[in-house]
């Protein structure tokens, strides 16, 4: 699941979803395999 897509499900900007991964660790990579 790319970022933009889990941006769209979450209904929020793909830059919010990448500043929670930088700061959280939450992201399309940690919930890969």
């Amino acid at each position: 699941m790319t970022t933009g897509e889990v941006a769209r499900r979450l209904g929020v900007a793909p830059t919010t979803v990448r500043t929670w991964d930088r700061r959280y660790g939450l992201g399309p990579d940690a919930h890969t395999g």
